[in-house]
């Protein structure tokens, strides 16, 4: 048995193929995949495909690089989710100073907030770290 811990299947890239996808994840022997959800319509797009394939799960966040962005905007959606236990984790959130996509100490701001959710909620996180050591 095998469990996909990180996939973007309801990207754009993806999500046109999703069914041919997902039957050859389970021919291949994935029982789960967790898939991760990084704005309104990778959330909405994932929320649709567990209806349809009970063993696809999500997690959702904004990302270290688009909080600047976006983070405000989409953290009360994420929230939501979570909340409502729609979300099997918090994530992937964390810091990226790699790219300078996000001012970071924005980037500070918004994990924290994930953290505090994922508390709340009783969820565990998926990080993402890139130079932030």
């Amino acid at each position: 048995m095998y469990i996909d811990s990180h996939a973007h299947l309801t990207s754009e890239q993806l999500f046109s193929s999703i069914d041919a996808l997902l039957e050859r994840a389970q021919a291949a022997g994935v029982k789960h995949i967790v898939n991760i959800c990084t704005d309104a319509i990778t959330l909405q797009r994932g929320l649709e495909v567990h209806q349809r394939y009970p063993w696809v799960h999500n997690a959702a966040s904004t990302t270290p690089h688009d909080v600047d962005k976006e983070g405000a905007e989409l953290f009360d959606i994420m929230a939501q989710a979570a909340r409502k236990g729609q979300l099997v984790a918090v994530g992937e959130t964390g810091l990226d100073y790699y790219y300078s996509h996000s001012q970071p100490e924005t980037q500070k701001v918004f994990l924290r907030r994930y953290l505090q959710l994922a508390l709340e909620t009783n969820l565990p996180v998926v990080i993402h770290c890139r130079e932030a050591f």
